[in-house]
């Protein structure tokens, strides 16, 4: 049996389970290990009646000679390239980000990258390309060539978030025919995934492919909302009519996570010949029970909360395999094959690619102004709104200093400032600093050709008019009504002006949610909140504006619109009220702890409304997972 502290390391073909599992387990859980990746081996070596798929994520790329990077690694190069292009002016800022990361916070890569997204429109979009590994490097790994090998089986398909070309490189190298490998890539192209799911030589990309920027989904608009085309249909399909096997995937995807967790759950997956779902885990620093001594299944669930739901949800169906993708792939080679796979010199020198060349390029172009905003917004996000208001004070002195004349160019970057300033003493609870900061941002657009940029500096005084925690004289409330229904028709002449931005729709949407929350408020004033009409009524309004935002990828809000639902809804369909604050909970941790700290408490509110103890324990149980203690009901 392998010593934990080489199991990282293979070094050899693993020719018995227990070279497979890691030994430092307890010991109920290192046998239930055991028989999985007996049961696993079985279904592998055996797939005619039931094919065997492997769905992968980024750890398989991260073993040698691939050492792609990971989340981690890649916003501390993003953030670096901020301070290095622009130091001295956003080196504390950055900082403080660096250590944020480090420390393990919360920074979301797909919520920074839509900023930068936006940041650089119209020009392009270059950050995808750090996943596109050249050819001349050479870096699949063993466990590419396997994912290849499999392929050419036809014993069962792949499937991969991951945009890099490395499961395509080892094809080609592997391939003992001439066939060639098509790459589903598009979610366009999985119109038609019932037509080709046999075929041998197809690779499922889920998130799309690095080659083809079109397909890249590494944004918050791309991986933020339940996916509603094919590829749902798809994944139920391969969860639940496939033994599946999961490797180096945490299940962390907004999009994707839904029709997993729907085929986990689902009867057709047993109707189909009792087929199984393995996931294969491997311990991180800090996963370890010190009290339990050895680790357990529930040391792990407890740091995975997304795993953990598919756990709780079907403990039968859950089949956990503790090791290493390369050490459980290398075994499986040599089990249906008897094939090994050559296995590298773990001291030997590898080829790099500079993969950091596309964050390079985008950090130069959207320029000092909105790189500020860029790292102001992130230090917003996981609550640093000292840091964040300091770093855009700054810039916004440095971009007046640097312009003799304001152009509208000058002006638009200054009002955005402005506006995320102004954002963030809001959020920082500073209601009249926030007021003042648009009251400047007006005066500097008045005169300027900026529609758009006016109609947004009127709709934030509007916002936080209105959404004040404290006292607002009614005169200013009142003001803010008058400009709320104005501005809805200033938003329309956008729309119409121009059809194709995202950001007038966008705005029209957010005026018409605010109109709802105004008709709520006097239907409680009322009283006739009451009444099961009024209620669904509101409900079906807050639906259209949540399929208006949705379309235009705005996340802010929705957390506040799913909650609200969930509360009209509490009486007449409270089954559909639990979804509904569970929802607003996955999407508020995404968006900003103010959010994710918001949707703890309402979510605590709305569980001492419920009197239905099944709904209870389902609210209850995602409570726990999303929510720190201090954030839990007594």
């Amino acid at each position: 049996m392998l010593p934990a502290s080489d199991f990282g390391d293979i070094r050899q073909i693993p020719t018995m389970p227990s070279e497979v599992i890691w030994s430092d387990l307890a010991p109920d859980f290192y046998e239930e290990c055991i028989q999985s990746l007996d049961e696993l081996t079985n279904c592998c070596k055996d797939s005619s009646l039931v094919p065997t798929s492997f769905y992968v994520g980024a750890g398989i790329s991260i073993f040698r000679p691939s050492k792609l990077p990971d989340a981690k690694t890649v916003l501390k190069t993003l953030f670096n390239y901020c301070k290095q292009t622009h130091s001295p002016h956003l080196d504390v800022g950055v900082e403080t980000l660096l250590k944020v990361i480090d420390q393990g916070g919360y920074v979301l890569m797909e919520n920074v990258f839509q900023q930068l997204y936006e940041n650089l429109q119209p020009e392009q979009f270059h950050s995808g390309t750090i996943f596109d590994v050249p050819v001349s490097t050479r870096s699949f790994n063993i466990n590419h060539l396997f994912l290849a090998r499999w392929l050419q089986s036809g014993k069962g398909t792949v499937i991969t978030t991951n945009l890099d070309p490395l499961i395509e490189q080892a094809w080609l190298t592997t391939s003992s025919s001439n066939k060639k490998l098509y790459v589903i890539k598009h979610p366009t192209d999985y119109d038609n995934w019932r037509a080709v799911i046999g075929d041998e030589n197809v690779l499922w990309k889920l998130h799309g492919s690095a080659d083809d920027p079109t397909t890249w989904a590494i944004t918050l608009s791309k991986v933020g909302f339940k996916i509603e085309d094919a590829r749902a249909s798809f994944i139920y399909h391969i969860v639940s009519q496939h033994n599946v096997c999961f490797i180096g995937y945490r299940a962390a995807d907004l999009d994707l996570f839904p029709p997993i967790l729907e085929a986990h759950t689902s009867k057709d997956r047993d109707l189909a010949h009792n087929t199984k779902v393995f996931w294969v885990f491997y311990f991180r620093d800090g996963y370890r029970n010190s009290s339990a001594g050895r680790l357990t299944v529930e040391d792990y669930l407890a740091h995975e909360p997304n795993i953990r739901k598919l756990f709780e949800a079907n403990p039968s169906g859950f089949r956990p395999i503790v090791t290493t993708a390369e050490r459980l792939l290398a075994w499986l080679r040599f089990q249906c094959w008897n094939e090994t796979i050559h296995i590298p010199d773990t001291h030997a020198p590898i080829d790099s690619y500079d993969y950091s060349t596309g964050l390079k390029s985008d950090i130069d172009n959207i320029g000092f102004a909105r790189a500020g905003k860029l790292v102001g917004f992130t230090l917003r996000t996981v609550g640093k709104h000292e840091e964040a208001l300091k770093v855009l004070d700054l810039v916004i002195d440095r971009v007046n200093e640097s312009s003799n004349v304001l152009d509208n160019e000058t002006i638009e970057k200054v009002a955005q400032l402005w506006q995320e300033s102004a954002h963030t003493s809001f959020q920082k609870g500073n209601v009249q600093e926030a007021l003042r900061k648009l009251d400047r941002t007006w005066k500097l657009l008045k005169n300027s050709d900026d529609q758009l940029g006016r109609a947004w500096c009127q709709f934030g005084r509007v916002t936080i008019a209105l959404d004040a925690k404290e006292d607002i004289p009614v005169f200013v409330r009142l003001q803010a009504l008058q400009r709320l229904f104005f501005l809805k028709n200033w938003f329309e002449r956008l729309v119409n002006s121009y059809p194709e931005s995202n950001s007038p729709l966008l705005g029209k949407g957010l005026c018409l949610y605010y109109q709802l929350k105004i008709v709520e408020r006097i239907l409680s004033v009322l009283g006739l909140l009451r009444l099961s009409f009024s209620r669904k009524s509101l409900s079906k309004g807050y639906d259209a504006v949540e399929q208006v935002l949705r379309k235009t990828a705005f996340l802010n809000s929705l957390p506040d619109i799913l909650r609200r639902k969930a509360f009209l809804m509490i009486s007449v369909s409270p089954e559909q009220a639990v979804q509904y604050m569970i929802e607003s909970m996955r999407v508020a941790e995404v968006v900003s702890v103010e959010h994710h700290e918001l949707a703890c408490e309402r979510a605590c509110v709305l569980l001492e409304q419920i009197k239905e103890v099944g709904l209870q324990q389902t609210l209850q149980a995602f409570i726990t997972q999303y929510c720190p203690p201090d954030n839990q009901s007594p």
